[in-house]
């Protein structure tokens, strides 16, 4: 177990020594400070917190029964084994489908003389920092994993604190490269600024982005908004709705605009259509050409079904008939709005669901070249992906998804960092690998290129098209 923080310094920062911190405390005489078990034990802390394992260990020397533990957490940190590599997944409980596919996926990226321990975290919060507690305990040079989110969180405080460097795979974790912690998962918020560049380049310049009305909704809003500025487009409107409401009817009003007392036209229509036959008839002016809807796919299909009940028309194909447009319109051509998703909409049920309303929706995807879990897609995969397709095939009996993928992609990047820590000894070798994996990339990996950046994982996202009752790969 670790020991706690260490104390307040009486105005000094924890890091920042004194000459007598730095001094030998363990021997006696005249040249040796007479301090008490309590500031030993604080200088013994501040020493570990600062990386001075000799200095530690000296002043731990001093600080009685209380100081013994330090040395042991010392001594349990410099039993690294730099050939060890832990990987923490849910291989039981509810997320175990996903753990094991993961598994495989990561098996398969092994070698150079890496060694990899699976400890299953069953999903869990508590048994995840376990885990991270048991990688130490077991000399392993470095962590992959856990997934999910509290899971992640969770293990990678407690990994920091133990000195592990830890490389989670969850989308939403903060990393602090600085203390070991990596994130090798696409984030929302990068999948939100891949959409607004990939709108861009298919020519879309009027953007606009309708999010849940929650911290990530507005993470990915601000992140989509700037991407599309940068790249040159105008988001001319924003929008939130409840994420888990049943009765969106307010929220999509209010973001098109739709306020009898404030939408003189609507006004007018509805006072000369009267109420009913006035709202099933009205055509709303639209200044987007492109809308962003990132949530998951059964709430995306929900938001989607509310666009043609308020008879806005939506891209279905590459041209549309603007006869039949205008006539079903009262004689008004009106705007057609591409719908965009985020890979949440990346699921089997989202058809079922959305109908019509999301046919023709494109859907960026963090691995192009690989489907849902168990699709085999008739795409231009890499080398690589093709590679890990057949070998995963030959365990399963059926392709990977994109979740196996990204965490092959992952294991990849951490084992090529483990390899400079190769002929280190104790926590030099977990430094070596920090080091490493802070400027770690892939040229060509199954989800194509990425790299390390300021601790996450940056790639290119893909698109996908819904084509009728299948995701078909977008081709420009």
């Amino acid at each position: 177990m670790a020991c706690a923080r260490p104390p307040a310094t009486g105005g000094r920062a924890v890091g920042e020594s004194t000459r007598s911190e730095s001094d030998s405390g363990s021997g006696s005489g005249s040249g040796v400070e007479a301090i008490d078990e309590d500031e030993a034990l604080r200088r013994a802390l501040v020493a570990q917190h600062r990386g001075d394992a000799t200095s530690a260990r000296q002043w731990a020397g001093r600080a009685g029964e209380r100081g013994k533990r330090i040395v042991q957490a010392l001594d349990r940190a410099e039993r690294v084994d730099p050939s060890l590599i832990a990987v923490l997944l849910p291989l039981s409980g509810r997320h175990a489908g996903i753990g094991r596919e993961m598994r495989i996926a990561i098996e398969l990226a092994a070698g150079g003389g890496a060694r990899l321990e699976f400890l299953d975290t069953r999903g869990e919060e508590a048994e995840a920092e376990r885990m991270a507690e048991r990688a130490i305990a077991d000399g392993a040079v470095a962590a992959l994993g856990p997934v999910g989110l509290a899971e992640s969180r969770a293990a990678g405080a407690r990994a920091v604190e133990l000195g592990l460097p830890m490389a989670v795979l969850a989308p939403d974790v903060a990393p602090a490269p600085e203390v070991g912690l990596f994130r090798l998962w696409p984030s929302s918020e990068w999948e939100a600024a891949e959409a607004a560049r990939l709108a861009v380049e298919l020519g879309h310049d009027r953007l606009a982005v309708l999010a849940p009305r929650d911290d990530q909704g507005a993470a990915q809003t601000a992140a989509f908004r700037r991407a599309a500025l940068a790249a040159g487009a105008e988001v001319v409107a924003i929008g939130d709705y409840d994420p888990t409401g049943s009765d969106l009817e307010p929220d999509l009003k209010r973001f098109l605009g739709l306020d009898p007392m404030q939408n003189e036209r609507l006004r007018r229509h509805l006072r000369a259509k009267g109420t009913k036959q006035g709202w099933k008839s009205f055509s709303p002016d639209v200044q987007f050409d492109l809308l962003y809807i990132p949530d998951e796919h059964t709430r995306a299909a929900l938001v989607a079904s509310y666009l043609p009940y308020f008879n806005i028309e939506v891209r279905n194909s590459d041209l549309m008939d603007t006869l039949s447009l205008r006539k079903k319109h009262g004689g008004r051509l009106p705007s057609v709005v591409q719908l965009l998703g985020s890979s949440g909409w990346h699921h089997a049920g989202l058809i079922p669901r959305g109908g019509a309303a999301v046919d023709g929706a494109l859907v960026v995807v963090p691995c192009g070249g690989l489907g849902s879990a168990g699709d085999e897609q008739e795409l231009d995969i890499s080398d690589d992906a093709a590679l890990l397709v057949s070998r995963f095939e030959q365990r399963t009996g059926h392709p990977p998804g994109a979740v196996a993928a990204q965490a092959h992609d992952a294991a990849r990047l951490l084992l090529a960092a483990r390899a400079a820590a190769a002929g280190r000894r104790g926590t030099a070798a977990r430094a070596a690998l920090t080091a490493a994996l802070a400027g770690g990339a892939l040229k060509d990996g199954a989800c194509g290129a990425a790299r390390v950046v300021r601790g996450e994982l940056i790639g290119e996202a893909s698109l996908l098209r819904i084509d009728g009752d299948e995701f078909a790969p977008h081709e420009p």
